[in-house]
């Protein structure tokens, strides 16, 4: 995550397209917009993709199995799990966010807590053909810090 929030904030740290706001408030909503798309950039490489590539890899590699009927059954529950994030990707892609909590920790920096709201696909327990949307959460503590008239990402855990 480091590496990836830090690309984002440096867009509003004045390296990219973003503008720091004028208030904690309206930098931190600007991060969470920002956030939410790479978010769901994010999740549709490691669900998606990723399990389209080993579906790949299996369906080039089934000759060289002894129980080409495992292989057979695996690529099918590979399938369903497609189907399924195919179907629910609205959903999964779908994250909200609120500004939680403001912390001053002197006249010209804050701590600003977002809490992220998203859903993502859960196997069901010993029910390999069935798949749920599980309701997750997960918060950024970003560091402002007034510089020029604009408050500015410094930090983010």
């Amino acid at each position: 995550m480091i590496f990836a929030a830090g690309l984002l904030g440096a867009g509003l740290l004045g390296c990219g397209g973003a503008t720091a706001g004028s208030t904690p408030e309206e930098t931190a909503k600007t991060y969470a917009e920002l956030r939410s798309q790479q978010l769901a950039e994010e999740w549709e490489e490691r669900y998606l993709q990723r399990k389209e590539k080993e579906m790949e890899r299996q369906n080039q590699e089934i000759g060289l199995w002894a129980d080409q009927g495992q292989v057979k059954r695996d690529l099918d529950l590979g399938e369903v799990a497609v189907d399924f994030i195919d179907d629910h990707w609205g959903e999964i892609s779908d994250i909200e966010y609120d500004i939680v909590k403001i912390l001053e920790t002197s006249k010209s920096t804050k701590k600003v807590t977002v809490k992220f709201y998203y859903r993502e696909p859960v196997q069901k327990e010993g029910h390999p053909r069935q798949w749920y949307l599980g309701r997750r959460e997960r918060e950024d503590v970003l560091s402002l810090s007034l510089i020029e008239g604009k408050w500015r990402i410094t930090d983010i855990d």
